[in-house]
């Protein structure tokens, strides 16, 4: 009977090393996996930021909002982003100066939104 308890113990000491080396692994591995989905998501929305500036100077212009824009920042832009294209969109007094300042706005509010993920990116690593 006491070898059976000296073989229990020792498979148990011999399989804590396995159990935390599995568990370490995992968490590299989950670490690993955030920062490519944010990397991504950055990607991403940069080329979409980048699309939608290049395009609300003709919008801007006509006081036409293309559906495609309203769409992708009301699903894929920051909420701040949002606010301003939402509160410029519905403005019925626009002049130069509020113009300017939106799109201005735009720009800040895209790169925050870049910053704030490459910040967690940072924090990630």
């Amino acid at each position: 009977m006491e070898q059976i308890i000296n073989i229990l113990l020792g498979a148990g000491i011999a399989s804590i090393v396995p159990i935390i080396t599995l568990m370490n692994e995992s968490k590299k591995w989950k670490i690993e996996k955030r920062i490519e989905i944010l990397r991504i998501k950055h990607d991403r929305l940069e080329v979409m930021y980048t699309d939608i500036l290049s395009r609300l100077n003709d919008a801007i212009l006509n006081n036409s909002w293309p559906s495609d824009i309203t769409s992708k920042l009301s699903v894929y832009g920051s909420k701040e982003a949002w606010n301003i294209y939402f509160d410029f969109v519905t403005n019925k007094g626009k002049d130069e100066s509020n113009t300017k300042s939106f799109y201005l706005d735009m720009c800040l509010s895209f790169n925050k939104h870049l910053v704030d993920i490459q910040d967690q990116i940072e924090k990630a690593l």
